[in-house]
């Protein structure tokens, strides 16, 4: 048996759930939130991630509208995935922190957390711990962070706040204290932190402490890491050592004990609901991934990816495009 997660991000819900929306910019289609919600029905998996922006204007009738869909259904019942609390993550994007429906800065998270603040632990910071299990005793330690805490006045750009890369750290030694680490460290935010190779950053959506967040990442001893943001689909196996380019901050962890080989699973995810457009860059995209644990130390991911479609109806096809098996060996941090 295997852990099933639904990776979706990027889901840009403005307004009514059942209706098209004008707002700025272009937010979700009805059809594909509907084809979503029928494939769910039809193939539910114990979990899903949502990687932000799960509102296109951070008005806060859209971020209630994505609440509705995340955990509920619309009058219709037609859309949404009527999850259960413990059984979804959320982190917030930029366009979830919008001032307003036609001003795209992102300066706030008052709106945000206001909807979905009660998943959260600590108050006013969006960020959250959490864990997955099955019942073959697989134990899963979930992290979310919010990527624009400390990003100041931007359109995309982000900023991880300090003080929640440091928590990272906090949390795993207070786990490690407590004996309950878990199988597997996954965390979760918006923007992303290790791109496939062939894949440059742009430097209007980048994460300005993307180092400083890869090495705190390694300080909580994360092994997969989930993002959202480009509207780009990736899902592979990579290190820290690869991605952390900065040669006096690799020889001062290695100094202090770090292990920079640690394998790192990267998964981000295409925009899912949002109509955005004909061509390889219009399919609207999720991930769908097992995990599951092989023994002496070993785990199995396997990712299929979800095309949500449209024509000639609406409906969640698998496509060719995911990876073969990751084989993921666990280390510790130290």
């Amino acid at each position: 048996m295997a852990l099933s997660i639904l990776h979706i991000s990027d889901l840009h819900i403005a307004g009514d759930l059942s209706k098209p929306w004008f707002s700025l910019p272009k937010p979700h289609s009805p059809a594909l939130l509907q084809a979503v919600t029928g494939y769910f029905a039809s193939n539910p998996s114990d979990y899903v991630f949502i990687t932000g922006d799960i509102s296109t204007d951070g008005e806060l009738h859209s971020l209630q509208s994505a609440k509705t869909f995340i955990t509920g259904h619309n009058a219709g019942g037609a859309i949404g995935l009527n999850l259960g609390a413990g059984k979804y993550f959320v982190t917030p994007g930029n366009h979830d922190r919008y001032s307003s429906r036609f001003f795209p800065l992102a300066t706030q998270c008052a709106k945000f957390y206001q909807v979905f603040g009660h998943l959260y632990q600590n108050q006013g910071r969006p960020r959250s711990t959490g864990w997955m299990q099955d019942s073959h005793g697989l134990r899963i330690r979930v992290l979310t962070i919010d990527s624009m805490g400390d990003a100041g006045w931007t359109m995309a750009k982000g900023r991880v706040h300090e003080d929640d890369i440091d928590w990272l750290r906090e949390v795993y030694e207070e786990d490690l204290r407590n004996g309950e680490l878990g199988d597997l460290r996954i965390l979760l935010l918006h923007h992303h932190v290790a791109l496939p190779d062939n894949k440059e950053y742009r430097r209007l959506t980048q994460l300005k402490n993307r180092e400083d967040v890869l090495e705190g990442m390694l300080r909580g001893d994360i092994d997969a890491v989930f993002f959202g943001h480009e509207h780009y689909k990736y899902a592979g196996l990579t290190s820290y050592e690869s991605k952390i380019s900065d040669k006096r901050r690799r020889r001062a962890m290695a100094k202090n004990g770090y292990r920079l080989g640690k394998p790192l699973v990267v998964g981000m995810c295409g925009t899912t609901t949002q109509d955005s457009g004909i061509g390889e860059n219009g399919q609207n995209l999720a991930w769908l991934f097992n995990i599951q644990k092989k023994g002496g130390g070993q785990f199995e991911f396997q990712f299929n990816l979800l095309e949500v479609s449209t024509s000639p109806h609406a409906s969640v096809q698998v496509i060719a495009g995911g990876p073969p098996p990751i084989i993921f060996t666990r280390q510790s941090c130290r």
